[in-house]
């Protein structure tokens, strides 16, 4: 029986060069299935935010998505709520100085609000009383409100409870009052004018009596 002879062994030609094996990776690696997936404008977004709050906060954001899931929803719904409250606080930590600046100008407002005379230019209390009560028959509360604290300071200063000047604010006239029997009425007044005055709220009828009365119990004259 004749043995069957093994074929011969490839010798050095046979095998292919390494240019051959390189360019048979290259395909293989360029086929779309080995791409690696790009990132899209939202996924290029995340990173750079969540970059930016790491160098400001020292990894907080990272170790609070890594937590939540990575690139999840839920990491990511709780990544934004995040910002947003951070934004918020900061919203009004802003707005709040500016309130406190604010009626350090804005209180010397005379009858006509913003626009009005300066509370130390007016003559006398009683003209800035008078012009809150005429504001007020009209129906201009916001004016009445502001003549009605400018002639209430006045007679506080010629009372001789306070010393005005126009860069004090509320709550300087409220210490300045602190042994006085007329403070938690001025409280009142401040608790009544303040939103109206800076913080927006609308003036109505109600908050200009609720000024007056607690004027009135004062010895503020009508």
């Amino acid at each position: 029986m004749a043995v069957p002879t093994p074929p011969p062994a490839a010798g050095p030609s046979d095998l292919p060069d390494t240019s051959s094996i390189s360019r048979a990776v290259d395909e293989v690696l360029a086929r779309p299935e080995f791409r690696p997936e790009s990132e899209g404008l939202m996924e290029r977004l995340w990173n750079g935010v969540l970059e930016l709050l790491d160098d400001v906060f020292g990894g907080l954001f990272s170790s609070a998505a890594e937590f939540l899931g990575g690139d999840g929803l839920l990491a990511r719904l709780v990544f934004w709520w995040m910002v947003l409250v951070l934004a918020a606080i900061v919203g009004h930590f802003v707005w709040t100085l500016l309130q406190l600046r604010q009626p350090r100008t804005a209180t010397a407002g005379g009858p006509g609000g913003a626009g009005g005379p300066p509370v130390n230019e007016l003559p006398d209390a009683s003209s800035a009383l008078d012009d809150a009560r005429a504001l007020a028959a009209s129906g201009r509360f916001a004016d009445a409100m502001h003549a009605l604290y400018a002639g209430t300071l006045h007679w506080l200063d010629t009372a001789g409870q306070l010393r005005f000047e126009e860069s004090k604010t509320g709550g300087d006239y409220v210490r300045e009052l602190s042994a006085s029997p007329h403070r938690p009425f001025f409280r009142r007044i401040l608790a009544v004018f303040y939103p109206v005055a800076f913080g927006g709220r609308i003036a109505q009828a109600q908050a200009f009596r609720e000024m007056r009365a607690s004027a009135s119990a004062m010895g503020v004259p009508e």
